[in-house]
């Protein structure tokens, strides 16, 4: 499984499933996880159009 971390926050932080600028949690539990990067890297392109004018930076990671 794969989770998106945002990198460019001040506190470590993940991509949630639910509504938000971006969408995230502290909570790497909580976070929105893919079966692959190819379902993730979609999920940010999703993302982004929530906060076109943030510059934010993710990194997809797998998540055991």
């Amino acid at each position: 499984m794969y989770v998106i971390k945002i990198l460019n926050s001040k506190e470590h932080c993940w991509i949630a499933n639910w509504q938000g600028d971006p969408p995230r949690t502290l909570k790497i539990k909580n976070a929105q996880r893919f079966k692959s990067p190819e379902l993730a890297n979609n999920r940010i392109k999703e993302v982004i159009k929530t906060h076109p004018l943030k510059k934010m930076n993710y990194k997809i990671q797998v998540f055991k």
